[in-house]
């Protein structure tokens, strides 16, 4: 059985989002000085590596490489993508990862549109304290991505039944989605959904939800640019009394103690 995995993140290098509009060849042969990984937004390039295998990858597919990868990249026209590079303090070893260096999660998922956009945002902007926050946003990447590899290998046909209500979940953060949409929307029994929900990715399907639910109204609070009532609309809540309970119920604090400790 696959063991856990840990890597630990000693520094953010470099975090881009990248859009051709024609053929490019990127050409890494000769090695990588860091680690990276990147997502696909649109369009499709192939990965040709130095054994001789190839593959494509396209939108909402998620590569990571090791410093030792030796490949190239040819890009397709329209390639949208973001890159992180980064330092790790030790190569992780798992026979998830492919032996190239070069790992592909395919279909990865909406959620890592959200993360790979942060820290693009975070690198170009650079604002006091955007190196560790980037580092903490790319834990969140990896631990995706390495969830992800774990569920493919391990009950890869349960894992692509259910990826659609996750996705859902991760990709409509201001609704109150049911159990009843999303069992339908795998055309699952809502016992068995939620049985298979919380088996698959370790947490029922309402508090997933839920928690993806407070770290977008968290993320608005903290920009500075809401007030309690125009996070709450924001956020999908037309109650703002409501909007309260139900963050302090999640987090301890209510909104506006939030909002000024950030």
């Amino acid at each position: 059985m696959t063991g856990d995995v840990f890597v630990s993140v000693v520094k953010v290098v470099l975090a881009h989002e990248m859009k051709t509009t024609s053929e490019v060849l990127c050409d890494y042969s000769e090695g990588r000085k860091f680690f990276g990984v990147s997502y696909a937004v649109s369009g499709n390039a192939e990965y040709r590596l130095s054994s001789g295998e190839s593959f494509k990858v396209c939108a909402g597919d998620v590569v990571f490489l090791t410093d030792k990868a030796r490949y190239t990249v040819l890009t397709g026209g329209d390639y949208h993508h973001y890159t992180v590079n980064f330092l790790l303090s030790e190569a992780p070893t798992s026979d998830l990862l492919h032996p190239s260096g070069v790992s592909v999660l395919f279909g990865g998922g909406g959620i890592y549109h959200g993360l790979f956009s942060a820290i693009s945002e975070l690198w170009r902007d650079k604002k006091f304290g955007y190196e560790m926050r980037s580092i903490s946003v790319l834990y969140s990447v990896l631990s995706e991505f390495f969830h992800g590899l774990y569920l493919k290998n391990t009950d890869d046909f349960a894992h692509r039944r259910l990826a659609p209500a996750k996705e859902y979940i991760d990709t409509h953060p201001t609704e109150d989605i049911s159990i009843e949409f999303l069992s339908e929307l795998v055309s699952m029994s809502r016992t068995n959904f939620r049985r298979e929900f919380a088996r698959l990715f370790g947490d029922s399907p309402i508090h997933y939800r839920d928690t993806r639910r407070i770290a977008f109204i968290k993320d608005a609070l903290a920009t500075g640019f809401y007030t309690v009532s125009e996070a709450a609309r924001t956020c999908g809540f037309e109650d703002t009394s409501y909007f309260s309970r139900f963050f302090k119920k999640h987090t301890g604090m209510t909104p506006m103690e939030f909002k000024k400790n950030c």
